[in-house]
């Protein structure tokens, strides 16, 4: 049987009963890593990001997701949570990753300069951008970092597997397998251990300069994206990993960071933001 949903203005035509297992996280949490380390895990090795695109498509993509006969398919999207979502049945299940949101700020500031926000190589600029992503945090803008988590967290229609980017980063085989666990999903240990291999910093920085280079179309590839590599020499992959927050932010910011995100970060159970370790105590 099948049922249709409305997304991004198309009528996608979906089973009703398809294993669904729906990604959700704030942009710059680790979700393109994730999408290469599930696929290995069903699949092996790859040669190209549309390989990964079509296995785990974005929400966007509606004719792949409509045609996939993967199952179950994972689906990314970095929408907070609706009760007007898309994709979902009575089999879906959900999956969240969240990094501590003063690592995602640095690395939004990254993202917008290669996307070719080249003003942001500016202090000044890169001052106001960072002000500015508190104080959508302090209301209820909902493509706020605050607000996406509590949605998810909120809800209690669908099965919720939190995957924290620093556990991602730290020990990924554990964090893969402890979902494998908790979802049931078909593939071993050995499967899990290779999936880390080819999905090592090293390998998705050469696959990503290598589609940039030959200006193949998949997850890194776009003229902008190609411009601001040669000007930057940055990439879209990057090691990741936390920021010494008490040293790369001012006191003041701190200060501001823990009242915004304390709260989610303790239901989290991620590390709060500690103030006492500024020089304003």
């Amino acid at each position: 049987m099948e049922c249709f949903v409305y997304y991004y203005g198309c009528f996608v035509k979906m089973k009703k009963d398809k294993n669904t297992i729906l990604v959700s996280s704030y942009p710059k949490s680790g979700a393109t890593w994730f999408q290469f380390l599930i696929y290995s895990c069903y699949n092996g090795n790859f040669s190209s990001s549309k390989e990964v695109l079509r296995f785990y498509p974005p929400g966007n993509r509606v004719q792949l997701i409509e045609n996939s006969k993967y199952d179950p398919l994972f689906i990314k999207t970095h929408g907070a949570y609706s009760n007007k979502l898309p994709f979902i049945n009575r089999k879906s299940k959900c999956i969240i990753i969240v990094r501590h949101p003063l690592d995602v700020a640095l690395s939004l500031i990254n993202h917008h300069k290669n996307q070719g926000s080249l003003r942001l190589v500016i202090p000044y600029f890169k001052r106001k951008f960072l002000e500015q992503f508190l104080k959508d945090n302090t209301s209820d803008i909902k493509l706020s970092w605050n607000h996406h988590c509590q949605s998810w967290l909120d809800q209690t229609k669908l099965p919720l597997h939190i995957i924290k980017y620093e556990d991602l980063i730290r020990d990924p085989e554990s964090t893969l397998k402890n979902l494998r666990n908790n979802y049931s999903l078909g593939f071993s240990d050995e499967a899990i251990a290779l999936a880390v291999d080819y999905c090592s910093i090293e390998k998705m920085k050469s696959l990503e300069q290598k589609e940039l280079d030959h200006k193949i179309a998949g997850l890194f590839y776009s003229k902008r994206r190609r411009i601001t590599k040669l000007l930057l020499q940055s990439s879209f992959i990057n090691k990741g990993g936390s920021s010494n927050h008490y040293t790369t932010f001012s006191d003041n910011y701190i200060l501001k960071a823990a009242k915004i995100f304390n709260d989610n970060l303790k239901r989290l159970e991620m590390k709060s933001i500690d103030v006492f370790k500024t020089g304003s105590k």
